[in-house]
């Protein structure tokens, strides 16, 4: 059936027939009709799906795909498009503060670009590139007849723009917009594009060249979209500068009736850019994980609610993936302690979030214990993967698990009694606690010694007998948990005491069980104790 419908190059009329759906977008009026999303038929997509990939093959063979073309394209992200800009920048950051050529970055944004592009502009444009004849032919057979079916039944023509939500969608337009990137603006000026976002880049040694060359680009680039049938928002238009000697504070150009002057930073695929490229970006992702951190903290109480296990994985997918984000661009910002200061807060706030500690434990024990590897260890392996590609993931990460122990070596702190390997711990399944086990294990909570120390309780005695209530003795001496003791040693098999209390843990699922356990009920027991005198 598909082969058929190529072969006559009859794109069928059912699959063509998308159903608006009331999914509203983030971030848009609920009033405006561009709000909503559609539905296409299932079987349609895979016709397209095995177009889709004709049409890449003969793009690839006939080398049409635009090296600056970073949407939509194998291979490509969102930071390479980034990384593209910060070159073009540092080259020009070569010389001197004072004699730096200017380096213009314009962010021009086109209006409704999807739903606007031409049906004749993009069969056009594979004809120009040279496409097969079935393949064009096809591709005006998807175009034509186009419907969308509203909320209240309602069956309205589509006239334009690629459909939305469709696999051939993203490919049909790349194939337009190319006439768009291939467009010649003079020398030292680049154009760089991520699907229709469109950055100018502009490079010149004055303000005033650089003011003439950016209006001469973007008026050229104006002129060709209107004869390509689409045009500019020009009141959204953004500009900084990413380079540029002391004296130049800023730019004010003109495009269309708008003009335009320089920010200080703007945001550009997921990077905040600025005339430093990166410290703005770490700077404005830190407070943005800040409160992405403080909502989850809501729904992920210390008693109670997700395991550790459960927080480690929403929190990694969300606000350390998000943290970590662009690392290639500004990971040269953690040659400055306050910046790698800054990433770190962010990285033990979640770690305590995980292992529900107290803050007044060291970051490197509180890591440990979450089984997360340090914040600027993760940005070199990330790193190390850019680099050498990811065939090398598994060396970047041998690597990076070599790091991490020599820096737990250093750390001579109670939390080692219980974790002496930290490599071990993070490939382990044995490791996770909760808010009673993790006092045990920092020995930051109801033991006299921390309470003392936090000017709780005026001394460290025990509240059972004379003894001074550190950690070690609630959990290994004190006789009040002998029968807890022997209840775990008789399932380990074996005497539990400072010496063997990391073995025992890490020594098969039962013995973990069973030293967790009884952790978790001497510090039970000592949190209602504590609670039990507060209320006296």
């Amino acid at each position: 059936m598909y082969n058929q419908s190529i072969e006559s190059a009859n794109f069928p009329e059912i699959w063509k027939i998308s159903r608006l759906v009331l999914i509203e977008k983030p971030k848009k009026p609920s009033n405006d009709e561009k709000t909503y999303r559609c539905l296409i038929d299932d079987a349609g997509k895979i016709l397209e799906s095995l177009l889709k990939n004709r049409i890449t093959e003969e793009m690839q063979l006939k080398n049409l795909e635009h090296p600056n073309q970073y949407g939509f394209t194998k291979g490509k992200a969102t930071t390479d498009a980034i990384q593209k800009i910060s070159e073009i920048a540092s080259k020009c950051k070569e010389k001197s503060y004072k004699n730096r050529d200017i380096c213009l970055r314009i962010l021009l944004d086109i209006k409704n670009a999807f739903d606007s592009a031409p049906w004749d502009g993009i069969i056009d444009a594979m004809e120009k590139d040279g496409f097969s004849l079935y393949l064009v032919n096809i591709i005006k057979s998807y175009l034509n007849s186009r419907f969308i079916i509203s909320p209240n039944g309602e069956k309205i023509q589509t006239t334009c723009g690629v459909p939305q939500g469709a696999i051939l969608g993203p490919t049909l337009w790349n194939i337009f917009y190319n006439e768009v990137i291939n467009t010649e603006l003079g020398e030292a000026v680049h154009l760089v594009a991520y699907a229709d976002d469109l950055a100018v880049i502009v490079t010149a040694k004055t303000k005033e060249t650089i003011i003439a060359k950016s209006n001469r680009a973007t008026g050229i680039i104006m002129d060709k979209l209107k004869n390509m049938g689409i045009e500019l928002a020009t009141h959204k238009t953004e500009a900084i500068l990413l380079a540029c000697p002391r004296k130049v504070k800023d730019v004010t150009f003109e495009i269309g009736s708008n003009t335009i002057t320089t920010s200080k930073y703007a945001k550009y695929l997921g990077i905040y850019l600025d005339r430093n490229i990166r410290m703005t970006h770490v700077n404005l992702t830190v407070e943005k994980a800040k409160k992405m951190s403080s909502l989850l903290y809501r729904i992920m109480p210390r008693i109670g609610g997700p395991n550790a296990r459960n927080k480690r994985i929403l929190l990694s997918s969300s606000v350390i993936s998000a943290t970590i984000y662009g690392a290639q661009i500004w990971h040269k910002t953690l040659k400055y302690q306050h910046y790698k200061n800054l990433l770190t807060t962010i990285h033990r706030k979640l770690a305590i979030l995980i292992t529900s500690a107290c803050r007044t434990e060291p970051t490197v024990a509180i890591e440990a214990i979450s089984s997360m590897i340090p914040i600027d260890l993760l940005v070199k392996a990330r790193m190390e993967i850019i680099n050498l590609g990811k065939s090398h993931k598994k060396k970047a990460r041998i690597k990076t698990m070599t790091l991490w122990p020599d820096r737990w070596e250093q750390y001579n702190g109670w939390s080692k009694t219980f974790i002496q390997n930290v490599t071990k711990r993070k490939e382990s399944k044995l490791r996770e606690t909760n808010y009673y086990s993790t006092q045990a294990i920092t020995g930051h909570g109801v033991f006299g010694s921390y309470l003392k120390k936090i000017k709780k309780q005026n001394n460290d005695d025990c509240w059972f007998c004379k003894a001074a209530d550190t950690p070690e003795h609630t959990i290994f001496d004190y006789q009040k948990f002998t029968e807890l003791r022997k209840e775990a040693e008789e399932k380990c098999n074996a005497i539990i005491n400072k010496q063997n209390i990391n073995e025992i843990l890490t020594k098969n699922k039962a013995c973990w069980k069973a030293g967790t356990e009884m952790l978790e009920e001497i510090m039970t027991i000592k949190t209602e104790e504590e609670r039990r005198r507060e209320r006296e």
